[in-house]
């Protein structure tokens, strides 16, 4: 679940209502008894009588009512009081004690799912202090924090975060992580900005400081891939970018993964099985048999080659695991290890034994993914939709679990498949990267 799309103030003002005529109000409580009433709650997993103890504790205004409110809403894995928290506290009063002492805590917080929570309150909010918040998230210890005030930070249609983010990227190079996550989105970021694409912090603060005053933002459709800067080549997966040093690939290894895809221009007409020129009635070219399409077009085959390729050109301080997938998961190691000469070495033997059988329980793949640590991006290759048992899986359910699941790691979930593939595949393929803040594409 992201929290980048919670509702506005008007939808607080109507939860208020809602909780005001439903719920028993808390009428002179104490913060200490609201407290505990609301730790009661939340263990009993009570929604609306937590959503309602929360709200009494917000309208106390006070500090320490604020405290409460962080030190339990979001330690309780209870996504529906989470979203609800965020509301509550985005509807506080202008530079009330409480939003001062929200925008306080957004960086201090020993919490960093309560950190991460409070730059979406911090996100609609527009006093001084709960900016600062958002640009002092920059420099968070934790890796998910820093990207939640990224995606922010990418919304303001403003100009004013470009040097604050200039400087988050000399400091994530003083601390030698000009490879990791982090820097490639702030990179990201500024390019959205300003249509430039520079691979270090000097070359950006050159950029900037002779045009900062009087600069206009480029149109958003300009705000392209076709930035224009200075970059380093880096190793891709199928042209994909593999721009972190800590990641896992999630590989499909079911019983489809052994068909053969014909060349693209041996395909024939579009979807629609007409000619694309549109003049005449072209004649329909066959479609080549499996045995007459080379073994170079083997999805299985096509997928080790590229990994393999991969692999070679991973920097030694890289991070890296592979999950492979059908009805079963296989993990190659328990958890993230570096790219050495040894390790590459043993990856491509893993990689070379793969074999294309069963089915796809990409459900039960991405429960194994989460349980390995420090992943900051996925990339995920399949060419089946989700079975079990011979049955197509409701897709629906597993994107919400693993939106869910992946609401505080913020991990980038980007998703590959083959054109070839169902349209239920490539809509859930879609839908995967869109709600994780990866990339989609189709293999030709």
């Amino acid at each position: 679940m992201s929290y980048s799309r919670v509702s506005s103030r008007s939808a607080v003002a109507w939860i208020a209502v809602v909780l005001a005529l439903t719920v028993p109000v808390f009428a002179g409580s104490s913060v200490k008894d609201l407290k505990k009433s609301l730790r009661k709650q939340l263990a009993a997993r009570d929604i609306s009588g937590s959503l309602a103890t929360i709200n009494e504790l917000a309208m106390l205004d006070e500090p320490k009512a604020i405290d409460a409110i962080l030190g339990l809403a979001f330690a309780a894995d209870v996504p529906d009081v989470e979203r609800g928290t965020i509301r509550i506290l985005r509807g506080l009063p202008r530079e009330s004690a409480g939003i001062v002492r929200a925008a306080e805590q957004c960086s201090k917080h020993k919490d960093a799912r309560a950190r991460s929570a409070l730059v979406w309150v911090m996100e609609v909010r527009h006093e001084k202090e709960c900016r600062t918040a958002i640009v002092q998230c920059l420099y968070d210890r934790m890796t998910s924090v820093v990207l939640a005030s990224l995606e922010v930070m990418t919304k303001w249609d403003s100009l004013a975060p470009i040097q604050h983010l200039i400087d988050a990227l000399k400091y994530q190079e003083e601390q030698g992580r000009i490879k990791g996550i982090v820097a490639f989105e702030i990179r990201k970021t500024l390019t959205s900005l300003t249509n430039k694409n520079f691979d270090y912090a000097d070359d950006w603060s050159n950029f900037w400081s002779v045009r900062k005053e009087g600069f206009v933002r480029p149109p958003k459709a300009d705000r392209t891939a076709q930035a224009t800067g200075v970059k380093r080549a880096r190793p891709t997966f199928f042209g994909m970018e593999v721009n972190t040093d800590r990641f896992l690939f999630i590989l499909d290894v079911s019983g489809s993964m052994e068909k053969k895809d014909p060349f693209p221009e041996e395909q024939g007409s579009g979807d629609d099985g007409k000619s694309g020129t549109g003049v005449g009635a072209a004649k329909e070219k066959p479609k080549p048999t499996q045995d007459e399409i080379p073994e170079a077009r083997r999805r299985l085959t096509r997928v080790q080659k590229e990994l393999i390729t991969v692999i070679n050109q991973l920097p030694p301080k890289t991070k890296f695991n592979i999950v492979a997938f059908n009805h079963q998961v296989g993990t190659w190691e328990k958890n993230l290890v570096f790219a050495s000469p040894r390790n590459k070495q043993k990856a491509i033997e893993y990689v070379n034994s793969f074999k294309a059988e069963g089915e796809t329980h990409t459900d039960t793949a991405f429960e194994t993914a989460f349980d390995i640590e420090q992943i900051d991006s996925i990339f995920l290759l399949s060419d089946g939709a989700p079975k079990r048992n011979g049955e197509l899986l409701d897709t629906k359910p597993i994107l919400a679990a693993i939106k869910n699941t992946n609401r505080f790691r913020r991990i980038r979930i980007n998703a590959i498949t083959f054109m070839q593939c169902g349209g239920n595949l490539r809509r859930f393929m879609k839908s995967l990267s869109n709600q994780n803040n990866g990339v989609y594409k189709e293999l030709r």
